[in-house]
């Protein structure tokens, strides 16, 4: 009868024992499920995030290009602005150069011409017609003078025009180098902030499966 009580007595104890093990390990079962469909997310989070500073590099580098393209077209602006400055005021001197020894040609050739008719040189025979050619001489310059004179005013609006538009460039030129920062410190912090959120969610899926792992041996 001991014997018979003592073997009903341990199948008593087996049947809760083998359901409570049995509990425990479809809870386990459970967890390491959700851990799976954790860990899957976070894949896909980094996958994502992979993908959206991939993004960010792609924008920031054509940012980068672009204000590169922007100074390039500064610099050669500039520098046409220059040489077509210089190159009228060249072609300006040339022009009044050119003027002045034609001046001094005429005059000689009115004064050789007259000395010839007359063969004698006197200034009372020569100074009418000397008066009129270099009257029509002064009104030529006078003429050309106004015209070089507008045309310079021309170039000097050019030349504001041009430092305007060159102002606007370098303008857009130094907010895009601000953005291009800007998108370079956010893609930075954003690494960090991805590298942080993965490795804080791995410590608690570790220490969650250490926890199991000690409450199973207690059991």
């Amino acid at each position: 009868h001991l014997h018979q009580t003592g073997s009903f007595s341990m199948d008593n104890i087996e049947q809760p024992f083998q359901k409570s093990s049995e509990c425990l390990e479809e809870d386990i079962t459970d967890k390491v499920i959700f851990l799976e469909k954790r860990v899957t997310e976070l894949e896909k989070d980094t996958a994502a995030n992979g993908e959206q500073q991939s993004r960010l590099k792609q924008e920031n580098l054509q940012l980068v290009h672009r204000a590169n393209a922007l100074e390039e077209q500064l610099k050669e602006q500039e520098m046409k602005s220059d040489e077509i400055l210089m190159d009228e005021i060249r072609k300006q001197r040339d022009l009044l150069s050119r003027m002045e020894r034609e001046k001094s040609m005429e005059i000689e050739n009115l004064q050789a011409r007259h000395l010839h008719q007359t063969g004698s040189f006197s200034m009372d025979n020569i100074e009418q017609p000397f008066q009129k050619s270099s009257e029509c001489l002064e009104e030529d310059i006078t003429d050309k003078v106004i015209f070089l004179e507008k045309r310079v005013t021309e170039l000097e609006k050019d030349t504001a025009a041009n430092g305007e538009q060159q102002s606007r460039l370098k303008q857009e030129n130094l907010q895009l180098v601000h953005r291009a920062n800007a998108l370079e410190e956010q893609l930075k912090e954003q690494e960090m902030k991805s590298d942080e959120i993965l490795m804080d969610e791995i410590r608690k899926q570790r220490d969650l499966l250490s926890r199991m792992e000690r409450e199973k041996s207690m059991e």
